[in-house]
């Protein structure tokens, strides 16, 4: 029989732990599993269950952690849509962001110590060399979402193999591959993240090779206009086809050519889709990615793991994007 004069109070005398230790317990909060173990039998002694008690406790306040190598300019938009967000949806949610690098090693260090914390939800954005983070995150319990690769049940991919190909493909349409001009991709370094390095590129090399078409290329170490403006300052970018391999890219190209006034080029660019662009040159070929739209589904699902609901099977878990062809 259940006895009335048992209360949280009792129960956390009896387990020599803090009365909001127990009321965590009731609440699904985090409790360690030696003190887990040690309340369930007091209360299972004592046949105890908690009425409002338990609940007029203050709850432990939700974190949400974002983990992001790098903050380009896209990642940076998707991450500020989001917090905005957050902020309208969950008030009394706290949300932290965490720079790490392409390292695996640091970034697994500091994902380690985002999961000690017990945070409501993890968004990872994803790095290249990732085999021992995919093996930790299997003995994770903490819901996350990850942003670049399949690391779990619920991902996000940048299919930059395809819209690289399919940016090629409207170029070829076009007649800008008749080997009038020289062509060049300059690119982030592939061994530097997988989708804007390693896809990008291979898919871009595989297509020429197939079409037994030359170029040649030159890779940056990050993605940094610092970084970029180094490789490309003494560069001669008359009559070329000058593929970016990210947005950055463009932007300190367009700057240098302008500068300069090299003539007759066809250059590429990898933008935010709705963003305001004024083509400069004769043509200008664009992949137009929806970033609004990976926002509106990431924040779909952190919305279901913070209301506790599940999150269904996603059908479509790569990025919409279209190819532009802007005329001067």
């Amino acid at each position: 029989m259940k006895n009335k004069k048992i209360s949280i109070s009792t129960i956390a005398k009896e387990c020599n732990v803090g009365v909001g230790t127990v009321s965590r317990y009731f609440n699904n909060g985090y409790v360690s599993d030696q003190k887990k173990e040690l309340i369930k039998k007091v209360v299972e002694k004592y046949n105890f269950s908690p009425n409002f008690a338990a609940h007029s406790i203050k709850r432990k306040i939700q974190e949400v952690y974002f983990l992001i190598p790098d903050l380009t300019k896209s990642n940076t938009f998707v991450i500020k849509k989001i917090l905005k967000y957050l902020q309208l949806e969950f008030s009394e949610t706290m949300v932290f962001v965490i720079q790490t690098t392409y390292n695996q090693e640091t970034y697994l260090k500091y994902l380690k110590k985002v999961v000690a914390r017990k945070p409501a939800a993890l968004v990872l954005f994803a790095i290249s060399d990732d085999l021992k983070i995919k093996d930790y995150l299997k003995k994770i319990t903490i819901p996350f979402i990850s942003y670049g690769k399949d690391w779990g049940k619920f991902y996000f991919i940048n299919n930059d193999q395809e819209m690289m190909i399919s940016l090629l493909e409207t170029m070829n349409n076009q007649n800008e591959f008749n080997h009038q001009k020289q062509i060049l991709y300059i690119g982030e370094k592939p061994e530097t993240n997988k989708s804007t390095g390693y896809d990008r590129f291979y898919s871009l090399n595989n297509w020429f090779k197939n079409k037994n078409i030359k170029f040649d290329y030159l890779f940056f170490e990050h993605n940094s206009e610092t970084s970029i403006y180094n490789l490309i300052k003494e560069l001669n970018l008359n009559d070329k086809i000058i593929i970016c391999g990210t947005h950055t890219c463009h932007k300190i190209l367009l700057k240098y050519i302008v500068n300069q006034k090299f003539k007759n080029i066809t250059l590429t660019d990898i933008y935010q889709k709705n963003s305001l662009l004024l083509p400069i040159f004769e043509k200008q070929y664009c992949i137009a990615i929806d970033y609004q739209n990976l926002v509106q589904r990431i924040n779909e699902s952190i919305n279901k793991i913070l209301n506790n609901k599940p999150i269904d099977e996603q059908n479509e878990k790569y990025l919409n994007y279209e190819i532009k062809v802007l005329d001067r």
